[in-house]
């Protein structure tokens, strides 16, 4: 993740995420493995921690999550824990590099 050049690559090759998208993986990813309130990220991308933003929050994770998903399987895996957050996590498969 480039928060310069605003690009995302997974496996080598650059993943196509709108402004909010990114902004949303920016955030799991700073504190990869640990739990991000929702309020927490709904401050980091619009600003302001209204219950209005919840339902669009979790659709931009449903999205992230089938971006982030390649043919040879998730790579990178956004865990829902309900009513609290997400938490980013990088898949085992991911760490031996096949």
């Amino acid at each position: 993740i480039d928060p310069e050049s605003h690009e995302a690559r997974l496996s080598g090759k650059s993943v196509y995420l709108s402004a909010t998208e990114f902004r949303l993986l920016y955030e799991l990813a700073q504190l990869e493995g640990c739990l991000v309130t929702q309020r927490a990220l709904e401050q980091a991308i619009w600003g302001s921690a209204d219950r209005l933003y919840l339902d669009v929050l979790r659709k931009h994770v449903q999205r992230l999550r089938r971006k982030l998903e390649s043919p040879r399987g998730r790579h990178l895996k956004i865990t829902t824990i309900p009513r609290v957050g997400y938490k980013l996590t990088r898949s085992s498969k991911a760490s031996s590099g096949r």
